[in-house]
């Protein structure tokens, strides 16, 4: 599948500046100011209306995009706390999931003032002098996944979980200067737009496929 190439071509292209840097790793704390985690309130098993306030499911979490149809309106519409928002720019990580997606992460594109974290989505604040894109892209390293493999901990198979401070030693690789930095964000954004781009394209093929089989069934039962 082309889509698969895609990814395959992205995390190749993650994994081979990751090698190159791999003498500057550091601890993702020390590239942080803060981590700030979302709240634990209750909601529904519908998506939000307009007008309504929810909270993340873990699974908005997603390398290749926010997914903010995945949330659930909160019970009671007075839990929604501000200061938790989803806001354009957040890097986000989720601090529990299943074993082969606890840890993913994204940036968020926009606002989104009606939805909220939750407490097992965490929001990374970035030093100022840390591209925050560059370090997203570097998240989804080979090494990284398997540190974060290693250190999430749970009874079952079924849900993993990690710790703030296990969060803050994983050891993330980046250039030395923000002008290698930039340059392999670049690098990286244009390996990552083409993975969308087929996702998309995959999608909208789908979508015409379902369109004509439908059709067809029509045109049959006439």
């Amino acid at each position: 599948m082309l889509t698969e190439a895609a990814r395959i071509a992205w995390l190749a292209t993650v994994q081979h500046f990751e090698d190159r840097y791999a003498e500057h790793a550091k601890a993702l704390g020390a590239l942080l100011d803060a981590i700030q985690p979302g709240r634990s309130v209750v909601g529904s098993d519908k998506s939000p209306s307009d007008g309504e306030y929810a909270v993340l499911k873990v699974s908005a979490v997603d390398p290749l995009g926010f997914q903010p149809q995945e949330s659930k309106v909160l019970l009671d519409q007075t839990d929604f706390d501000p200061q938790h928002k989803v806001r354009a720019g957040d890097l986000l990580i989720t601090r529990a999931n299943t074993p082969a997606l606890v840890g993913e992460s994204c940036i968020v594109d926009r606002d989104f003032p009606n939805l909220m974290l939750c407490d097992k989505t965490l929001r990374l604040v970035s030093k100022s002098d840390v591209s925050k894109g560059a370090l997203w892209h570097m998240l989804q390293s080979t090494r990284v996944r398997q540190q974060i493999v290693a250190v999430a901990t749970g009874t079952g198979g079924a849900m993993k979980n990690m710790s703030q401070a296990k969060i803050k030693a994983l050891r993330v690789c980046l250039p030395p200067s923000r002008r290698e930095t930039d340059i392999v964000e670049a690098h990286l954004d244009d390996c990552r737009r083409a993975l969308r781009e087929c996702r998309s394209r995959w999608v909208a093929c789908g979508e015409v496929r379902r369109t004509l089989l439908n059709r067809l069934l029509v045109e049959r039962s006439r």
